[in-house]
């Protein structure tokens, strides 16, 4: 129908019977469009997702297993993203930044900041150095997911604790004098790092 509507097949009718013509052939092929979207919406409502290990993902309709198909997706992906999220990560940056070593207090923690498993994690993965970006690309990865802002939240609130020392073209800098321009390129190494519950078991049975 298309290429006998197009200029290089019917072109424009002058005559009435032409026009008639023209206009039966348009109505047509709006009855075959209607009819297509018709069987294409059949075969996506009926529609399966599969996820990873062949599971079915839950949903109404094919939109709504695509969404929950994806989110399912993404939370095996970053199944450690909901130990960083948090919606005052600013806030413990900017406290951290004016000298506060109790920062995490804005994300509800109020013990010593080794304790929380975001800096726990973050000053075993640096140990003896760790660029900036390596630790941003290295928690921002699978299974973590973290926002950068509270992978350099940590960082900063781990400086002002002083759990940790950092350097700026071998210069020793804080979380006062440390910008967020630098902070990527700047080097960290833990102050001491902590044990994990595994560490702690393993040293148990020596």
């Amino acid at each position: 129908a298309e290429l006998t509507l197009s200029p290089s097949g019917m072109g424009t009718p002058s005559t009435p019977e032409g026009r008639e013509a023209r206009r039966v052939t348009e109505s047509r092929q709006r009855e075959f469009e209607d009819a297509i979207k018709s069987e294409i919406g059949k075969i996506l409502r009926s529609a399966s997702v599969f996820l990873g290990g062949g599971s079915l993902a839950d949903g109404e309709g094919f939109r709504e297993r695509v969404e929950e198909g994806a989110k399912a997706g993404m939370a095996r992906l970053f199944r450690n993203f909901s130990q960083a999220d948090n919606g005052s990560w600013a806030t413990v940056a900017k406290h951290a930044q004016e000298g506060n070593e109790s920062s995490y207090r804005a994300i509800g923690h109020d013990g010593p900041i080794e304790d929380h498993p975001i800096a726990r994690q973050v000053l075993q993965y640096i140990g003896a150095g760790r660029k900036g970006s390596e630790v941003q690309a290295n928690f921002e990865g699978s299974p973590f997911g973290w926002p950068q802002d509270a992978i350099n939240a940590t960082l900063y609130a781990l400086l002002s604790a002083d759990k940790l020392r950092a350097k700026y073209q071998e210069q020793l800098v804080t979380a006062k004098t440390l910008d967020g321009q630098k902070l990527k390129n700047a080097h960290f190494a833990a102050e001491q790092v902590p044990l994990s519950a595994q560490d702690k078991i393993d040293l148990r049975g020596l």
